[in-house]
């Protein structure tokens, strides 16, 4: 249960360094853990008139695996589920792009953040 509880703060922190990497790119901050029905989104954020939906992929060092690569079929489902909602229940009208930000380190001092613009792109 406690390795859960510090799994969490790790990647709730993740998403904060994320949300100020952007902010300070001149990204305008939305929302963050934005849920609609199963989807969740982990930062939304409207970037020269694009909705820009971000995951967020933490990892406390460096792994073979890319946190980009965690991104699964499933997940991109689930995030075009939940972008489309977005736009419905904030009566938007914009295009949209998915964005991957990864997070490796725990110590905010020696973390390196990269943003992947249009991760990819919704085929479902």
């Amino acid at each position: 249960m406690e390795k859960k509880l510090q799994a969490l703060s790790f990647g709730r922190k993740a998403e904060q360094a994320a949300q100020k990497f952007l902010i300070d790119k001149g990204y305008l901050f939305l929302a963050a853990n934005w849920r609609y029905y199963k989807s969740e989104i982990d930062l939304i954020f409207e970037h020269q008139k694009t909705l820009v939906i971000v995951e967020v992929k933490a990892r406390s060092e460096s792994f073979l695996i890319s946190p980009l690569d965690a991104v699964d079929a499933k997940k991109m489902k689930m995030l075009v589920l939940g972008a489309n909602g977005y736009l419905e229940t904030h009566k938007l009208d914009l295009p949209i792009r998915f964005d991957v930000v990864t997070v490796v380190g725990e110590n905010p001092e020696n973390q390196t953040i990269e943003h992947t613009q249009e991760a990819f792109h919704p085929f479902f």
